[in-house]
């Protein structure tokens, strides 16, 4: 009974020690902390500079809107062909008015 007893503790640890032999294959090391940290750093960086890149663009983005409501605004006050068609018919009545004059 002894030793059905130890041959069960034997099995017992065995497998215990298997579970910790999986166990610290699957733990990250101290490197790889020390790398995890560093590539999270390096990101946090780009972060940084997406959002800063970010701003510049949303700024050039809105002086690029204002320019854009500014030449629309200059378009829309310009004569347009039908505007110099009506005004050279006008000009060729008051011609005519004035020579008959």
């Amino acid at each position: 009974m002894q030793e059905n007893g130890m041959e069960l503790i034997l099995k017992e640890l065995k497998a215990m020690n298997e579970k910790i032999t999986a166990i610290e294959t699957n733990m990250a090391t101290k490197e790889d902390l020390e790398s995890i940290n560093l590539k999270i750093d390096s990101i946090s960086k780009q972060v940084v500079k997406n959002a800063e890149d970010i701003s510049v663009i949303k700024d050039n983005q809105e002086k690029e809107t204002e320019n854009y409501t500014e030449a629309l605004s200059v378009l829309n006050n310009l004569a347009t062909k039908d505007d110099l068609d009506y005004l050279d018919k006008k000009v060729g009545e008051h011609d005519g008015e004035i020579f008959k004059i």
